[in-house]
């Protein structure tokens, strides 16, 4: 005599779900497919993503870096700097002095707490002297300002901003 088949009996409730959602039908007790892989169930309502800026003051080569403008809907519970010469740190706000002067691109990259991230630049010029500050992202990284303050002129026989001019013939110091 052969063994009976175990019959399966789907409901129309079954079809009706299946028909819904659009996959296989999930069993809500075990979190499982109906292939045993293991599912994650996202809230319906979602997060959204956090949005990156910062703002940053130079004072010559010495920077500092403020994150307070970004925001999320959670948490922003991690940052990422890269200061655009190799350095980087994972402070909220963080200081950084370059050894030479130049153009460099800061990023900052937010984390949330959903693991959820967003990424600002702003690319800006250090100089050897003078003050440099601006603010970037804050709204889809799309604002970006910069300022140059209080150059200063002096007699010190050397190119201070690199450009082949020496202290009076240089017009930007």
């Amino acid at each position: 005599m052969a063994p009976a088949k175990a019959a399966h009996h789907r409901s129309e409730h079954d079809q009706d779900v299946d028909r819904r959602v659009g996959g296989p039908t999930v069993d809500p007790r075990t979190a499982e497919d109906a292939a045993g892989q293991q599912l994650t169930v996202a809230d319906a309502g979602g997060n959204a993503s956090p949005v990156a800026a910062f703002s940053y003051e130079c004072n010559a080569r010495s920077c500092l870096f403020d994150s307070s403008g970004s925001s999320d809907d959670v948490d922003i519970v991690g940052w990422s700097w890269n200061f655009g010469d190799g350095s980087t740190s994972s402070d909220e706000n963080a200081a950084h002095t370059y050894a030479l002067q130049g153009n460099y691109t800061v990023m900052l990259t937010v984390a949330d707490a959903e693991n959820e991230t967003d990424t600002v630049s702003a690319t800006f010029r250090v100089k050897n002297r003078g003050n440099t500050s601006g603010s970037v992202g804050g709204d889809g990284g799309t604002t970006k300002t910069a300022s140059e303050k209080g150059r200063k002129k002096c007699s010190d026989g050397i190119d201070n901003d690199d450009d082949g001019l020496i202290d009076g013939a240089d017009p930007d110091g």
